[in-house]
C-alpha cells in the first residue's frame, strides 16, 4: 500500500501532462511538430518508467527525492500559477499553469478568461509563458508600435524554403513579397477568366456529393473542391489531365498537417518533383505563377534556382486550399443549422429582378463574412524579441504574444445578438477594419482576402442555384490541426435541386 502511495505522489508532477494525451486536438497540435511529440512523448515514458523502478525497486531512496523535488513542483504547479505571480515585475493577471487543458476543449476559454482577469492577461501555451491581448483594437495598437519588435512563429515547414516562408519573412523582405502578391490575387480580369472554370468544379463535386445515395461525410467533397480550384489557379492543372493524381499524392507527402508521418527525404523529394511541375506547367499556362514573374517567367532556368520563390508558391498553393476548404465547411455547416438564409438566396437568386439578384449576390456575401466572423478567424501568434512594455504590463523577451480576434467578432457592443449567425448584418451595416478583421491585422494581414472572399462567395452561390441537402448526423465541434472545425461525425444527405 505504501509503495502505490508513494507511485501516485511520484506521478503527480506529470499529471497534467498526460492529461492532455486524452484530447484528439491536442495531439492534432503536437503532430505539427515531430521533434517537439517525440521528445515530449520519450520523456513522459522515460519518467514514469524511471518512476516506477525508484518506487519499487529502491524505495530507500525515493522518499528522499521526493523531498529533494519538493520545492520544484511546489513553485511550478502552485507558486507560479497564482494569478498575482510576477505582479511586481510588471506582469499582467492570470495563471502560469503548466500544461492547460482549458485549450483544448473549451473553444472560448480565451474570452472566459479576459472575463476573469481582464483584457490582458497571461498563461501558458502548453509550457511556454505567453501574452494574450483580447481584442482587434488592442492587438492593432500593440503591432501599431511593436511590430518590429516581435516575430512570427514559424512552422516546422519554413525550414524547406531558404529565405523562409511570406509569413515568416523579415519585414522589408515580406512587404516586398507582398506588395505584389497582394496585386496577383486581386486581379479581377484574371480570375473573371477563371470564373467558368471554378463554377464548374463546385458544381461537379457537388454534383458527385449528390449522386452518392448514402448518408456522406461532407469534408472529404469539400476538401477536394478547394484543393482543384487552387491548383487550376497556380499551375491550370485540372481533373483530366494526367499529372493532376500525380500532383496530390505529392501534396499529401508534403502536408505540414501529416509531418509526423513523413521523413525530411520524402518531404524534399516531393518538393523538388513539385517544383519541376511549377516550372513545366505553371509557365506555359495562364496562372497565378506566371502572372507573378511577368515576362521573366519565360527564363525557367533562372526561377529554377529560386527555391524561394518557388517554394513559397509549393506552401502558398497549400495553405490557400487547406484554409478555403476549413471555410467551405464552416459555411456548409452554419447554413445547414441556419437553412432558412439558403432558402432565402435560392429564392432570390430565381427573380427575374435585377435589383433582387443583386441582393441575391450581397447576402451570398454576407453569408461568407457572417461565418468569418463566428468561426476560424480566432488569433494571431507573435513573438516578443526582447522586453515590451505594453498598457503598464511587461511582455518579456521571448513570450510568446496572442491576439484575440475572435473576442472581438463576438463584442455585444459591436455585434447585436453577436452569437446568431445573421447574414443580413454584413449587407446593412459597414464594420471597419477595428471591429472586423477576420484576415489579420497590420503589415501582415492575408494577402488572399479578396480570392477567399471570391472563391467562398461562389461556392455559396452554386449551393443555393443546384442543391439541397439535410444533415442525418452531427456532434460538438472540435479542435483541428489549426482551428475549430465541425464535428467528425457530421454526415448529410444532398439532393440536387432540380430533383427535390
Amino acid at each position: 500500500m505504501k509503495m502505490l502511495i508513494e507511485t501516485a505522489i511520484v506521478f503527480i508532477p506529470i499529471a497534467p501532462f498526460v492529461n492532455l494525451y486524452r484530447y484528439s486536438g491536442f495531439l492534432r497540435r503536437l503532430s505539427l511538430f515531430p521533434r517537439l511529440f517525440g521528445i515530449l512523448s520519450f520523456g513522459i515514458i522515460a519518467y514514469l518508467t524511471l518512476s516506477v523502478l525508484l518506487t519499487w525497486y529502491l524505495p530507500r531512496y525515493s522518499a528522499f527525492v521526493m523531498i529533494m523535488a519538493a520545492p520544484l513542483v511546489l513553485y511550478l504547479f502552485y507558486w507560479r500559477a497564482r494569478p498575482t505571480f510576477g505582479s511586481s515585475r510588471g506582469l499582467p493577471p492570470g495563471s502560469l499553469q503548466l500544461a492547460p487543458s482549458g485549450p483544448w476543449i473549451d473553444y472560448l476559454y480565451y474570452q472566459k478568461a479576459a472575463d476573469k482577469y481582464g483584457p490582458i492577461f497571461k498563461m501558458n501555451n502548453f509550457v511556454q509563458p505567453m501574452i494574450c491581448l483580447t481584442g482587434i483594437q488592442l492587438g492593432n495598437k500593440f503591432l501599431k508600435d511593436h511590430e518590429e519588435s516581435t516575430t512570427t512563429p514559424p512552422m516546422p515547414f519554413n525550414s524547406y524554403i531558404p529565405g523562409g516562408f511570406m509569413r515568416y519573412m523579415a519585414p522589408a523582405v515580406h512587404m516586398e513579397y507582398r506588395s505584389k502578391m497582394k496585386g496577383l490575387f486581386a486581379d479581377s480580369a484574371f480570375l473573371e477568366k477563371r470564373a467558368a472554370s471554378v463554377e464548374r468544379i463546385i458544381r461537379t463535386r457537388c454534383i458527385t456529393m449528390a449522386e452518392n445515395s448514402k448518408a456522406l461525410h461532407p469534408v472529404p467533397h469539400l476538401q477536394q473542391m478547394a484543393f482543384s480550384i487552387f491548383v487550376e489557379l497556380f499551375l491550370g492543372l485540372t481533373a483530366q489531365d494526367p499529372e493532376f493524381e500525380h500532383l496530390q499524392n505529392l501534396y499529401k507527402q508534403i502536408d505540414y498537417r501529416h509531418a509526423l508521418f513523413s521523413s525530411r527525404r520524402t518531404t524534399e523529394n516531393a518538393l523538388c518533383e513539385i517544383e519541376q511541375l511549377f516550372l513545366t506547367y505553371g509557365l506555359a499556362r495562364d496562372t497565378f505563377f506566371r502572372s507573378f514573374l511577368g515576362d521573366a517567367g519565360h527564363n525557367c532556368s533562372t526561377h529554377a534556382q529560386d527555391k524561394t520563390l518557388l517554394r513559397n508558391f509549393i506552401y502558398l498553393l497549400q495553405t490557400s486550399w487547406i484554409d478555403v476548404s476549413d471555410l467551405f465547411v464552416w459555411i456548409f455547416k452554419l447554413l445547414s443549422d441556419n437553412p432558412q438564409w439558403m432558402n432565402t438566396l435560392r429564392k432570390d437568386l430565381q427573380s427575374q429582378d435585377e435589383g433582387t439578384i443583386q441582393s441575391a449576390h450581397k447576402l451570398a456575401n454576407g453569408i461568407v463574412l457572417e461565418t468569418l466572423r463566428l468561426e476560424q478567424s480566432e488569433y494571431l501568434m507573435r513573438k516578443a524579441l526582447h522586453d515590451i512594455q505594453f498598457e503598464g504590463f511587461v511582455i518579456p523577451k521571448g513570450w510568446l504574444v496572442r491576439i484575440g480576434i475572435r473576442e472581438s467578432h463576438r463584442d455585444k457592443e459591436i455585434f447585436d445578438d453577436p452569437n446568431a449567425f445573421n447574414p443580413d448584418r454584413f449587407c446593412t451595416s459597414p464594420y471597419g477594419s477595428k471591429q472586423y478583421s477576420p484576415f489579420g491585422i497590420q503589415q501582415k494581414s492575408c494577402v488572399g482576402k479578396g480570392l477567399t472572399l471570391w472563391i467562398a462567395q461562389r461556392f455559396v452561390l452554386e449551393l443555393a442555384r443546384g442543391f439541397t441537402w439535410e444533415v442525418v448526423q452531427d456532434g460538438p465541434r472540435e479542435l483541428g490541426y489549426f482551428h475549430w472545425r465541425p464535428s467528425s461525425k457530421l454526415r448529410v444527405h444532398m439532393t440536387r435541386y432540380s430533383q427535390v
